[in-house]
C-alpha cells in the first residue's frame, strides 16, 4: 500500500512506462530513463504530464521527463528478467517523506545533547572557575612582579599543586628580589669603576691633546723660524710663536754676549720684554737667575713657584710671574745663549713639558746658529761681490787706458774704431734719437751699446728691450772672455820673457857677464829705453 508521496511504475527496456497509477502517463508513452543506482533526483511524480514533449525519428519515442527545477526524490530501481522481456521496476518516493524519520530522530538527539551540554558547561564553569581564580590571582602576582613590584607575595589557600605552585613562584621571586639586589651592587661597583677609568682615559686623552698639541706648535714653530734668515726677525719671530703656541705670557731669548761674560737679552714678546729690551737688559752668567745658571750648566733649571727658589732673579717688570723655566741652547759643547719662558700660574710646567720645551730649545738653537752662518756668508759674500766689481772696474780700467781703440760703430754694414772714451760712470743719457743701453758684468758697468734711430725715431717694445738687454749681456760676458784670454796671453808672455832673462843670468859665472847679460836683455824687452844698473856700495 502506497503513502501519500510514493509511487511505483515499471518501465521496459527501452524506459517507457508501461505501468504507473496515472494511466495518462502511460498512454503517452513517456520515457523515464532512471539512474543505474538509487540516488535522489526528479522524479516522475512530479513530472507535470502536459508540459511533456514527444518526439519521433527513427520509429523511436524520445520524451523529455523532468525539468530541473522539479523537487528531488529518492528513488529505488530493479531491474527484472522475465523470459526474453527485461523490465524495470521504479519506486520513488518524495524526499520530505522519505527523512521524516531520520528529521524526527536527529531532533530528539540534538535536544538530549542540548540538555547534556548545558549541564556538562553548568559543571564545567564551576570547576573551572575553582582552578581558574588561584591562577588569575598567581597571574596578577606574576604582572605585579613583572611591572617591578618584587615585594608581591601569591596568597596560598590549598595544599593542592596549585598551591605548590604558589610556593614555587614565591620562592622564585624571593631568590630574584636577591639576585637582583646582588646585580644592582654589581653594577654600582661596576659604574664606580667604570667612571674611574673613563676618568683616568679622559685626564690620558687629554694629556695626549696636549702632548699632540705641543708636537704640533713644536713642528709650527720650526716650519716658521725655518723661513727666517735674518736673525732679528728669526729671535723675534720665536718668542711670539713660542707664547701664542704655549699660552706663556713671557718668552725672551738671552745671546751670550762676545767676551761669554753676560747674557744679553736679544728678543721678547710681552711689554715687560719690550722695556727690558729698550734698556739692554743682561745677567751675569752663572751667577744671575735661572737663565745664568742654565746657561753655565747647560741644563734646564726650573722654578715652580719663584717665591721659594733662591735662584730666582726678581724682575720689577715681570710682577706676574709665579713660574718660570730657563733652557740653554746650545750648539754641540758651547751654550750661546738661553729661552726664558715664563708663566702666570704657579706649577705651570710639567715633566712633558720639560721634555717638549727642550726639543724645541735645540730647534731654536740650531735655528739662531744657521741664522749667524746665514749672515755671516751674506756679509762674506757682500765683501766677495765688492772686492770682484773693484778687481773688474780696475782691471777694465787698465784695459780701457792701454787700448788705443774705445770701441766700434756699425754702420751700413761697415765698422768704425771709437777713440772718445765713455764718461767717467760709463752712461749717458737717453734722447729721441739715440737709445743707450749699459754694458754690464756683475754690476760693473764696462761699456754702453749705442743705438741711433735716425731720423724716424720710434719707442722699443718690451720684447725688443729685452733682446736688446740680451744682447748686451752676452756681449759683455764675451768682452770679459777676450780680455781675460789677452790677459792670459800677456801673463804667460811675460812669464816666458822672465824665464828667459833668468835663464840668461843663470847660465853667467862672473859678476861682469852677469850684470852685461841683465842689461842687454831688458834692453830687448825695452826697446827705446836706457837701462842702467847701479850697484850701492857698502856704508
Amino acid at each position: 500500500r502506497l503513502r501519500s508521496g510514493q509511487s511505483v511504475y515499471i518501465l521496459d527496456a527501452q524506459g517507457k512506462v508501461v505501468a504507473h497509477r496515472n494511466p495518462s502517463v502511460v498512454l503517452r508513452g513517456v520515457t523515464f530513463l532512471p539512474s543505474n543506482q538509487d540516488s535522489i533526483q526528479p522524479g516522475l511524480a512530479s513530472v507535470d504530464p502536459a508540459s511533456a514533449v514527444a518526439t519521433s525519428g527513427g520509429g523511436l519515442i524520445k520524451t523529455l521527463v523532468a525539468r530541473l527545477s522539479s523537487p528531488s526524490v529518492v528513488l529505488a530501481t530493479d531491474t527484472i528478467q522475465i523470459g526474453e522481456q527485461e523490465i524495470t521496476v521504479v519506486s520513488e518516493q518524495t524526499l520530505a517523506e522519505a527523512m521524516a524519520l531520520a528529521i524526527n530522530t536527529t531532533t530528539a538527539i540534538a535536544g538530549l545533547i542540548i540538555v547534556a551540554l548545558a549541564f556538562s558547561a553548568s559543571a564545567g564553569l564551576r570547576t573551572v572557575r575553582q582552578i581558574v581564580q588561584p591562577i588569575q590571582s598567581l597571574a596578577a602576582v606574576a604582572q605585579a612582579i613583572s611591572a617591578g613590584d618584587l615585594a608581591q607575595q601569591v596568597q596560598i589557600a590549598s595544599r593542592d599543586e596549585l598551591g605548590v605552585l604558589g610556593n614555587a613562584f614565591n620562592g622564585m621571586t624571593t631568590q630574584l628580589r636577591q639576585t637582583l639586589a646582588g646585580l644592582e651592587q654589581r653594577v654600582a661597583d661596576r659604574t664606580q669603576e667604570l667612571q674611574s677609568n673613563l676618568q683616568e682615559l679622559n685626564l690620558s686623552l687629554k694629556k695626549n691633546q696636549e702632548r699632540t698639541a705641543q708636537l704640533e706648535a713644536i713642528a709650527d714653530t720650526a716650519r716658521s723660524i725655518a723661513s727666517l734668515q735674518s736673525l732679528d726677525q728669526l729671535l723675534a719671530g720665536i718668542t711670539e710663536l713660542v707664547s701664542e703656541r704655549f699660552g706663556f705670557y713671557h718668552v725672551g731669548i738671552f745671546l751670550l754676549d762676545k767676551d761669554r761674560e753676560f747674557a744679553v737679552l736679544s728678543a721678547a714678546n710681552s711689554l715687560g720684554g719690550k722695556k727690558m729690551l729698550a734698556r739692554q737688559h743682561k745677567l751675569r752668567v752663572g751667577r744671575e737667575g735661572l737663565v745664568g745658571y742654565a746657561i753655565e750648566q747647560k741644563t734646564a733649571r726650573i722654578a715652580l713657584d719663584v717665591g721659594d727658589d733662591a735662584v730666582f732673579f726678581s724682575n720689577p717688570d715681570l710682577p706676574d710671574t709665579h713660574s718660570e723655566m730657563a733652557l740653554p741652547l746650545v750648539i754641540g759643547n758651547n751654550s750661546i745663549g738661553a729661552l726664558d719662558v715664563q708663566s702666570d700660574q704657579p706649577n705651570a710646567f710639567s715633566n712633558e713639558d720639560i721634555q717638549v720645551l727642550v726639543t724645541l730649545a735645540n730647534q731654536i738653537a740650531v735655528a739662531i746658529e744657521n741664522a749667524r752662518l746665514f749672515e755671516q756668508s751674506q756679509q762674506s759674500m757682500q765683501e766677495l761681490e765688492k772686492t770682484f766689481k773693484r778687481y773688474v772696474r780696475q782691471e777694465w780700467k787698465s784695459f780701457s787706458e792701454d787700448t788705443a781703440i774705445k770701441g766700434y760703430t756699425a754702420h751700413q754694414n761697415e765698422l768704425e774704431p771709437i777713440t772718445i772714451a765713455l764718461p767717467a760712470d760709463g752712461t749717458a743719457e737717453n734722447n729721441e734719437s739715440v737709445y743707450k743701453m749699459p754694458v754690464t758684468l756683475r754690476g760693473v758697468t764696462i761699456g754702453v751699446l749705442d743705438i741711433d734711430l735716425g731720423k724716424n725715431p720710434k719707442k722699443y717694445s718690451r720684447e725688443e728691450l729685452d733682446i736688446i738687454q740680451a744682447t748686451a749681456d752676452r756681449f759683455a760676458l764675451a768682452l770679459e772672455n777676450a780680455r781675460l784670454l789677452e790677459s792670459s796671453q800677456a801673463q804667460a808672455a811675460r812669464e816666458r820673457t822672465i824665464g828667459e832673462i833668468t835663464s840668461k843670468i843663470g847660465a853667467s859665472v862672473n859678476l861682469r857677464n852677469v850684470l852685461q847679460t841683465a842689461v842687454e836683455a831688458l834692453g830687448r824687452v825695452l826697446p827705446g829705453s836706457d837701462v842702467v844698473i847701479h850697484l850701492e856700495s857698502g856704508r
